[in-house]
């Protein structure tokens, strides 16, 4: 009998210590890339950065790096908008985290090129054939030159014919 209580006991605990399969669980950070966008020049720019956590927790944005060229306002929940400077082209960036419910944080960049604006020529070219003899320069960029000069005082030596 005493045999037969060993072997029921032993069974019991096997079955027993095989049902506690309860793990401590781990907290692992946020999955986030670095990621690229294109804009023209004097054009503002608005997206949603890209995250996700394996254990679906809410996810919060901050800025870290300010962009240089422009201006930039990034939401927590990783939306954005940026704003090139004034008739800037070229490549702008800025680094933010992204922390989870644990405050688990993950760094990653964002690079920005900004292109120039396109010229029509067709738009361009009806403006120049239709301007009055007087009228302001036309601009091909978007930019009037104030230093355009209409007196001689600059170029006074060129044309005077005393000397």
């Amino acid at each position: 009998m005493r045999l037969i209580q060993f072997i029921t006991c032993c069974l019991a605990v096997a079955i027993l210590s095989g049902c506690n399969n309860d793990k401590a669980k781990v907290n692992k950070a946020p999955n986030v890339d670095n990621s690229s966008y294109t804009t023209q020049a004097d054009t503002e720019l608005n997206g949603q950065l890209s995250a996700s956590d394996p254990e679906g927790d809410t996810l919060t944005f901050m800025l870290d790096d300010e962009p240089a060229n422009g201006t930039l306002v990034l939401y927590e929940t990783g939306s954005f908008s940026y704003l090139p400077k004034l008739e800037f082209t070229g490549d702008d960036s800025f680094t933010f985290t992204v922390y989870d419910s644990n405050n688990m944080p993950v760094s990653a960049s964002v690079n920005i090129n900004i292109e120039a604006l396109p010229v029509s020529f067709s738009d361009y070219s009806r403006e120049v054939f239709n301007a009055d003899s007087n009228a302001e320069p036309a601009s091909v960029n978007g930019r009037v030159f104030a230093n355009d000069v209409d007196t001689t005082e600059f170029y006074q030596d060129l044309v005077d014919v005393n000397d």
